[in-house]
């Protein structure tokens, strides 16, 4: 029987990652604190491994195309967060220069990475980082609020705006970054799993509900290559019509896992059967594995 007390004993969970079956996650206890998980089920919290990361407070975890993991933190909550590798029990900084980082994705091949940085004063802008240079991306003066990989490590698509954001795709092969979406009086988002075999998956509230589309490689690549941007939403394959804003989507095989929020209430759905609802979904992922 549930108990008042037994409040006291709930975990909440930050941030999650997983890759081949592995988890690591941010959960708070007291403060926030990152753990790669070994099981699941009752004692989950106990057999885990506790990362050390001395006066650090874990922000988000991700893990690289090599397997390491990378933890993104700061000191004592001062929003100036790092990024550091973790491997073999050992922390590591990747990107530690006193600047705001967040969102480090290292690209699928792990020969760049791209992060958004508050390193030029002006807003959040989308960098390109390698072994040697840190290079802005994004142009203007509006901060981006989210971007993705192509499985190819050739384009970054991103989000960037207030209230009325475009998708911008920048060609790692060119070095030149174009509009790639901008639909009148709407905002457009991307996801970080977004990416599959029917092409990347884009979000839009252009019909008054967020509903999710798709966009081929093909008309991604053509955009890169001097075609003129996407500005009619029929030109977007859309997959959801529902009554109910989609607030979270990733390809699983061949299927589209998305939430709804149906009035507060979350409904994950797998194609269109449903398999979970009720309470809040924060995320899903992908594993690498499937």
């Amino acid at each position: 029987m549930f108990k008042p007390e037994d409040l006291f004993e709930i975990v909440s969970i930050e941030d999650f990652d997983v890759q081949n079956g592995r988890v690591a996650v941010v959960c708070y206890e007291n403060q926030p604190v990152a753990r790669i998980l070994t099981g699941f089920g009752d004692g989950w919290l106990d057999s885990s491994e506790k990362l050390n990361l001395g006066e650090l407070f874990a922000e988000s975890v991700r893990w690289s195309p090599g397997g390491q993991l990378l933890v993104e933190a700061d000191r004592g909550g001062a929003e100036r967060r790092s990024v550091y590798i973790y491997e073999n029990g050992s922390l590591t900084p990747l990107l530690a220069d006193g600047y705001d980082n967040v969102d480090y994705t290292p690209s699928p091949d792990g020969k760049l990475a791209a992060f958004v940085s508050n390193r030029e004063g002006e807003t959040m802008h989308l960098y390109l980082h390698d072994s040697q240079n840190i290079t802005r991306i994004s142009l203007g003066s509006l901060p981006v609020e989210g971007f993705t990989w192509s499985p190819d490590s050739r384009f970054i698509v991103f989000s960037q705006g207030v209230y009325d954001n475009d998708l911008w795709v920048h060609d790692t092969n060119t070095g030149r970054t174009n509009r790639l979406l901008g639909l009148r009086s709407s905002e457009q988002n991307v996801y970080e799993d977004g990416w599959g075999a029917g092409g990347l998956l884009v979000a839009s509230n252009h019909a008054d509900r967020y509903q999710v589309g798709v966009i081929t490689y093909e008309k991604i690549r053509a955009v890169c290559e001097g075609a003129a941007a996407i500005s009619d939403a029929s030109d977007i394959d859309w997959l959801t019509h529902t009554d109910w804003d989609v607030v979270g989507a990733a390809w699983y095989r061949q299927d589209l896992v998305y939430v709804e929020n149906v009035d507060g209430d979350h409904t994950l759905r797998v194609g269109r059967n449903k398999v979970l609802e009720g309470g809040v979904i924060g995320g899903e992922k992908v594993s690498e594995d499937k």
